[in-house]
């Protein structure tokens, strides 16, 4: 069984049930764990995220009724959550909804692309190339590179 397939089928019948979306506080009252509690906001972040890696697999598959689906954000202001800002998660196979929130994830990954190439830059200069552990620091800094420049040029195409 895969790790928090309860709390997965869960979530998932519940985001169906909200077309509105879900913010943290109300998945973690819906998976029955406080969302104010660090351990259990990260399970809670956990389970979100093998949602959204299983979304991934059965969209893969074209004959899946849930084929198209993404499980986009979108950020709600503070005054409108109890606890702060926090973001919405909305069960979606609406096109739109799928692009606009891959415009933000894509300035994500290049953000945290940039932050990886400086590390792993830093790691090259003090590790040994001819080490295991020298040449994978040696080939995750190519591909974070490689990677980073194909982003930049396809954003600077548009």
């Amino acid at each position: 069984m895969a790790r928090f397939q309860k709390q997965i089928v869960k979530l998932c019948d519940a985001l169906v049930a909200a077309p509105e979306g879900l913010n943290i506080h109300e998945i973690g009252a819906v998976l029955g764990w406080d969302a104010k509690k660090p351990n259990q906001r990260g399970r809670i972040h956990d389970v979100i995220r093998e949602l959204r890696l299983r979304l991934g697999e059965l969209s893969a598959d074209a004959d899946d009724r849930l084929h198209g689906f993404t499980l986009p954000i979108r950020r709600e202001p503070a005054r409108d959550v109890p606890g702060g800002a926090t973001y919405r998660y909305v069960l979606s196979a609406n096109k739109e909804s799928g692009e606009q929130w891959q415009g933000v994830r894509a300035d994500t990954v290049l953000s945290r692309l940039e932050v990886d190439i400086a590390h792993y830059q830093s790691l090259a200069s003090i590790t040994d190339g001819r080490t295991r552990d020298g040449r994978v620091v040696r080939a995750c800094l190519k591909q974070f590179k490689r990677l980073y420049e194909d982003l930049v040029d396809i954003k600077n195409e548009i």
